[in-house]
């Protein structure tokens, strides 16, 4: 087992494993398909719990066993077994004795794993070879989010994040066209139905 000695999550360790495996893996079309990348690593259980969203155990014989709550929402569950996947790929469990961690070091092998699991359902060459086919827009609004959101199979905060990133769109600028689109759609719409007659 490794010692401890980084201080904050190793981002760039992260972000180069999560495209590695999209190579070994023939850089797959999205959505991705996390829970068949999962099997091929591990044995893969369902349980209901209303705190947990999902743990991984790996056995004396070496085998990872993945359990995922059947109780979390669609969206988040692509979150879920993405971040299981990542502690494998990433050798956590092999580098690390998890029983002996504290939890601020927990908190940052959990963080190194969401740089990995942004950068793997949400890699760059998807924006840019799929949605971005016919030109990139000028702003991203809330249809815009939501229509990526769709299309990557991940939840509104995991699309906001990934765009603020990749320095598409800050991420107050995206919260801020979601939280007020009705609003505006109302205002817009009252424009249109003026006449002239």
């Amino acid at each position: 087992m490794k010692d401890i000695f980084f201080i904050l999550p190793r981002k760039e360790f992260a972000i180069e494993r999560a495209r590695s495996f999209l190579k070994e893996k023939g850089y797959p079309q999205i959505p991705m398909p996390v829970k068949k990348h999962l099997k091929e690593y591990s044995t893969l259980y369902k349980y209901e719990d209303d705190e947990e969203e999902g743990f991984c155990v790996k056995e004396v014989t070496g085998e990872y066993k993945v359990y995922v709550n059947t109780n979390i929402m669609e969206g988040r569950n692509t979150w879920t077994y993405a971040h299981e996947l990542a502690h494998i790929v990433l050798g956590h469990h092999d580098d690390f004795s998890y029983s002996s961690l504290d939890d601020e070091t927990l908190e940052l092998l959990d963080q190194e794993v969401d740089i990995f699991v942004s950068e793997y359902l949400m890699p760059q060459y998807a924006f840019e070879d799929y949605f971005f086919l016919n030109g990139k827009p000028i702003y991203f609004d809330s249809p815009h989010i939501g229509a990526l959101k769709s299309f990557f199979n991940v939840s509104w905060e995991a699309m906001i994040f990934r765009l603020h990133n990749l320095g598409y769109q800050d991420k107050f600028i995206s919260e801020y066209y979601i939280s007020t689109y009705n609003e505006r759609k109302q205002s817009f719409n009252g424009y249109t139905d003026f006449s002239y007659t």
